[in-house]
């Protein structure tokens, strides 16, 4: 465990971390300085810091560990956690196009399921399983759903698919939109329909 050392300042312009002899001691531990180096031992004798004599007569403190230095390892779901969660189709690139210095070449695992993220994109529970009909007529409910845009187009270039369902008679029409603002206009449409007595289906 390294020492904690207490009353440091901040000096403006300074690139580098200097540590005060008189506060390694006051901290408790025996500071000794050769031509070549420096230790600081702590009373049970065990090595807390340990440095190199460098050209400018400066000793230079030396670690086996570097704090916060990210894992090289080519492990998927790691460095989806240490970028904070970032989605896998973003973090593949940065890996493969070396935008991020130092990261390693990854392969998307498509068994990997982050749970926090899923926990985090689910703003609503399912519905509840009706087991009952609650309406008495047709047309008295409808249920909608608009899909898309489709990867292929289909013959008219319509991307987009209307589905509006009965709920009482489970009667279904489907309709094939350009656009997704088209929907309520497609909707208004089947409702002048039902009025005038005719639902006409509509050409793909």
């Amino acid at each position: 465990m390294q020492p904690k050392l207490k009353n440091v300042f901040l000096v403006d312009g300074l690139k580098a971390n200097l540590i005060s002899i008189s506060q390694l001691c006051d901290e408790g531990l025996d500071v000794t300085s050769t031509r070549v180096g420096c230790r600081a031992l702590d009373k049970q004798g065990s090595v807390k810091l340990e440095g190199q004599r460098s050209a400018n007569n400066c000793y230079m403190w030396t670690s086996n560990s570097t704090c916060l230095r990210p894992s090289l390892e080519n492990d998927f779901k790691v460095w989806h956690q240490k970028l904070g969660h970032l989605n896998f189709k973003t973090l593949i690139k940065l890996a493969n196009h070396e935008i991020v210095r130092g990261m390693p070449k990854l392969n998307s695992d498509s068994s990997f399921v982050c749970g926090p993220c899923n926990r985090g994109k689910q703003v609503k529970v399912n519905h509840k399983v009706v087991q009952d009909i609650g309406t008495t007529h047709a047309l008295e409910l409808i249920h909608m759903d608009l899909m898309g845009p489709i990867n292929v187009q289909s013959r008219a270039g319509k991307t987009y698919i209307f589905v509006m369902v009965d709920d009482f008679t489970r009667y279904t029409w489907v309709r094939f939109l350009q656009e997704k603002s088209n929907a309520f206009e497609s909707f208004r449409v089947l409702a002048l329909q039902l009025k005038n007595g005719r639902a006409c289906i509509e050409t793909i």
